[in-house]
């Protein structure tokens, strides 16, 4: 009868550092902690990190990524047409005849 009312320890994990990869506490699903710590911040201290600017691209750069995903997206659109054309050809020449 006494195990009933022991409380349940805390798993505790070699790996862990305590950092938040995916933030779970979600409006609406159970246990929602309401104000609860933002995504991505520091346990410790509550803060989030220090935003960078790192991952944005200016300039040159910019229009370079863009002009290759539109090169990329030409390349794909292009073997689709072709193999609607060869697919056509094949059926009005070989298959239908």
């Amino acid at each position: 009868m006494g195990r009933r009312y022991q409380m349940k320890k805390k798993k505790v994990y070699d790996d862990d550092d305590g950092r938040v990869i995916a933030n779970m506490n979600v409006p609406g699903m159970a246990g929602y902690v309401e104000g609860g710590p933002p995504a991505g911040c520091d346990p410790e201290n509550g803060e989030a990190p220090a935003r960078t600017d790192a991952n944005e691209l200016y300039g040159k750069d910019l229009w370079r990524f863009i002009r290759s995903a539109v090169a990329a997206a030409m390349v794909v659109a292009g073997v689709i047409v072709a193999g609607m054309v060869l697919f056509t050809l094949f059926c009005t020449e070989i298959w239908f005849k």
